[in-house]
């Protein structure tokens, strides 16, 4: 399983949710598909996660909570090419 670690601190959350969207849409683009996008929790709103009672989703990609410190965003993906 392939993966994308993006870092999040609190005075760079946007451009954290910048780098989501843009990796989600490579991604898309190039037919990889993703398994699971772990978020941390505390920026899930700005993240552009949906939070509904135990689900988690970004842009249709079930999303799992990560509570590590310092923050990441970890997108695992399949990649034929490995």
């Amino acid at each position: 399983m392939a993966k994308i670690v993006i870092e999040v601190s609190e005075d760079a959350i946007p451009a954290a949710a910048e780098h989501l969207g843009r990796e989600v849409e490579r991604l898309a683009a190039s037919r990889r598909r993703i398994t699971k996008i772990q978020y941390p929790p505390r920026f899930a709103q700005e993240l552009g996660i949906a939070e509904v009672g135990r689900q988690s989703r970004y842009s249709g990609h079930r999303a799992t909570p990560l509570n590590e410190v310092p923050y990441k965003i970890v997108i695992e993906y399949e990649d034929p090419d490995t």
